[in-house]
Parts: C-alpha cells; structure tokens; sequence
C-alpha cells in the first residue's frame, strides 16, 4: 500500500486536457517542497537555473 500513500490527491487540468502549469517550485530552508508523489498525468521539470537532484527513498 505504500503506492497508495505516495498518490497525489490534486487534479491537474482536466479529463479532457489533464496539463497544468505551475510557472514555480520554490524551497524552504534549502528542503524542495516538491515530496515524492505520483499521478497519472505526465510531469515535465524545467530547471533554467541553479541545479535539480532526485533522490528515491
């Protein structure tokens, strides 16, 4: 069930065009706000600045 723990309950566009855009993603105290989650929408991370690590834990 830890799947089930990870789904992010947030609807992202809709049936019929399932994008949403979010222009930000900003951090506290140097901690990403963005937790692990999944969806069933694609997600597309554009970094134009600065540096992205991913980490599965």
């Amino acid at each position: 069930m830890q799947r089930e723990m990870l789904r992010e309950n947030r609807i992202h566009g809709n049936s019929m065009y399932p994008v949403s855009v979010y222009p930000s993603v900003e951090q506290l105290n140097g901690n990403s706000i963005l937790e692990s989650h999944w969806h069933e929408e694609m997600e597309f991370i554009i970094v134009e600045q600065g540096a992205l690590f991913f980490r599965r834990i």
